[in-house]
């Protein structure tokens, strides 16, 4: 399964073909040339986009689990030290 990088990548390299074919092409095949490019670098921005808020995401959830392991560790002390007085 193709990941969110490797599809960026593939594009990015796609865009860059295009463009390059672009350079050789006479005048009147270069409208429909640059609606390609521009429908694969509307494709690169929103794969970059999906990337960067996959990461965002993945960031968010290991500061929460952080947090959570934190809280747990620093509250364990106190457990253990009610529960030898109560012992």
């Amino acid at each position: 399964m193709k990941t969110d990088r490797d599809t960026l990548c593939a594009l990015l390299y796609r865009l860059a073909d295009l463009v390059e074919l672009a350079k050789r092409l006479p005048p009147e095949d270069r409208p429909a040339l640059e609606r390609m490019i521009a429908q694969v670098r509307h494709a690169v921005c929103e794969a970059r986009r999906l990337e960067t808020r996959k990461r965002t995401r993945l960031t968010t959830s290991r500061s929460i689990m952080r947090r959570i392991l934190d809280k747990g560790a620093h509250s364990k002390p106190e457990l253990r030290s009610r529960d030898d007085a109560s012992a």
